[in-house]
């Protein structure tokens, strides 16, 4: 049913049409789930401080889980989960940032800046005709150090007297160019500069990092009921716990651009998330959600230090400092409906006879078919009244659990398990109690031993009725996917320089 990645595919025209400039877009991917997770305006109640004394365990609770969902490394470039090994940002930068090494500026030179990104920047931060006529040197220079490197690694086959006159012409050649660009190309002068703009951006990184260490030691907190780690993160909008304040973007795909958008869209890209399969005779002639992109706010990180030439490393294994990409924004939709008025009839029946199964990412719920042949789609933990945290724990497992590289197997096996669950849910609910008996008196009575142990009660499944009617209640949006963001390669130190 591939008519649900037009879904997907209208985000991302939206993202790279409106969210970010044309030159960083290939720095930016969207990544979305396998299972649409729903959630309530009061699961973000974290985001109001006042919250926390009213109930200190719930406000705990969610900013660990928050944290975690915001911080989790996006592995995988066709599908998105929270991770189940530890995979938060938190942990390989701060494994950075507490044992890095910096460099030392005063031993700096440009025979040493030469070639690196760094030099060539701080070159062009001078400006006008000095900076024009040494780069003309310069240039000419390296193509001559470039010469001269190639013909000292020829082998000594062939025919040497040749080979130590060329080097012989590119040494004299060296040295009318450095004497002019001594003379002309204002050389002394403009590596001074240079010199002074690489210290003064040092003392700019080494105050970001100051910083950056201090946010590191008060933004940790340790949840009590786990044990883990985790650093305050937070998003903006900052009052999602007031959903209807601020401005959700009304989205709608119609009949043709649902046509133009399967007919351009790569479908290989969601086939981890989307059966082609699955519900392929359902009629759509409209598609409408409501959209929000909340960036992700992290006090204590800050990317342009990772990108910087000012320090190094020394650590065994690489995995310890990997970020390939981080999370840069949540996608969050709500009020996903599909219409199809024309084939209100076959739809009634298709969707009935596969009452709550799996669209891709989210639940059809057939109570939702209304007589204008809208219905609505849902969130796994919400349509099927599971508990949000067990569509979360299942996603993080599925990494261990796919093979030969393929996702697809899993992920569908995981859905037809979330539904049974729900089916064996739906009957507890439903049993009548058992009759109990009356318990005897004896003269003693003998203490129940307490346990540590937190045993959670099954939620009782509420009637089709009743759900129908509160759909909208229960599920304030639902959170589909993440938007990446990739990290050039670091560390990038300065070839020859020190690093203590």
């Amino acid at each position: 049913m591939f008519q649900l990645a037009t879904i997907f595919e209208k985000i991302k025209e939206d993202f790279f049409e409106n969210q970010i400039k044309n030159e960083d877009r290939e720095k930016y991917g969207l990544i979305f789930s396998p299972f649409s997770t729903g959630f309530t305006y009061d699961d973000f109640l974290f985001l109001d401080s006042n919250s926390a004394s009213e109930n200190a365990q719930k406000y705990m609770d969610e900013l660990l889980e928050f944290s975690q969902i915001a911080n989790t490394i996006p592995k995988e470039k066709n599908y998105w989960t929270i991770s189940d090994q530890q995979d938060y940002l938190f942990f390989p930068y701060g494994n950075i940032v507490q044992t890095l090494k910096l460099i030392d500026v005063d031993t700096l030179n440009t025979a040493m800046l030469c070639g690196h990104p760094i030099f060539e920047k701080a070159l062009s931060a001078i400006g006008g005709k000095s900076q024009n006529t040494y780069r003309m040197y310069h240039l000419k220079w390296t193509e001559l150090m470039r010469t001269r490197d190639n013909l000292l690694q020829k082998p000594s086959s062939l025919n040497q007297q040749e080979i130590e006159a060329q080097l012989k012409e590119n040494q004299r050649e060296l040295e009318q160019t450095e004497a002019g660009w001594k003379l002309n190309g204002n050389k002394e002068q403009t590596e001074i500069k240079v010199l002074g703009i690489i210290k003064d951006e040092f003392k700019r990184f080494l105050n970001k990092l100051v910083k950056t260490k201090g946010q590191l030691e008060t933004l940790v907190r340790t949840h009590a009921g786990t044990g883990s780690d985790f650093y305050l993160t937070s998003c903006t909008p900052n009052n999602l716990y007031k959903g209807d304040d601020f401005m959700w973007k009304k989205i709608t795909i119609g009949k043709e651009e649902i046509h133009d958008l399967l007919e351009k869209m790569k479908t290989e890209t969601y086939n981890d998330i989307i059966d082609s399969e699955e519900l392929s005779d359902l009629a759509v002639e409209s598609i409408s959600f409501e959209l929000l992109f909340a960036s992700i706010t992290r006090a204590w990180f800050d990317e342009t230090l990772l990108e910087s030439p000012f320090w190094d490393i020394n650590i065994l294994s690489k995995e310890d400092i990997a970020i390939p990409r981080f999370t840069s924004k949540l996608i969050f939709i709500r009020n996903v409906e599909f219409q199809a008025p024309e084939a209100l009839h076959v739809n009634k029946e298709l969707v009935k006879s596969v009452a709550k199964k799996s669209a891709g990412p989210f639940i059809i719920d057939s109570d939702s078919l209304d007589k204008t042949g809208k219905f609505k789609l849902h969130s796994v933990n919400k349509a099927l009244n599971l508990d949000r945290h067990t569509v979360l724990d299942v996603g993080a497992k599925l990494n261990r659990k796919r093979k030969s590289g393929r996702a697809k197997p899993v992920v569908n096996q995981k859905r037809k398990q979330f539904v049974a669950l729900a089916g064996r849910v739906r009957s507890l609910g439903n049993r009548k109690p058992l009759r109990s008996r009356p318990i005897k008196k004896t003269a003693r009575s003998r203490a129940v031993p307490s346990t540590s142990r937190r045993i959670t009660s099954i939620p009782r499944a509420k009637t089709a009725e009743t759900a129908s009617q509160k759909k909208a209640e229960q599920e304030s949006f639902q959170l589909i996917g993440v938007v990446s963001k990739e990290l050039e390669a670091f560390p990038t130190p300065i070839k020859n320089a020190d690093y203590v």
